[in-house]
């Protein structure tokens, strides 16, 4: 059965992976410099905008 969900597993975690950098692509930036935590709320500020 395991077998079987692999592909499942895979096509999700793609799925979510995709999702997380579509709506927060400074993600994996702010995990290597915390400074850049501010450029989130900039950037989300000023989407919408």
């Amino acid at each position: 059965q395991e077998m079987g969900d692999n592909p499942a597993r895979l096509h999700l975690l793609h799925a979510l992976s995709g999702l997380r950098l579509a709506l927060l692509p400074g993600v994996e930036i702010v995990t290597v410099g915390g400074e850049l935590t501010e450029q989130l709320p900039h950037n989300i500020d000023g989407a919408p905008l």
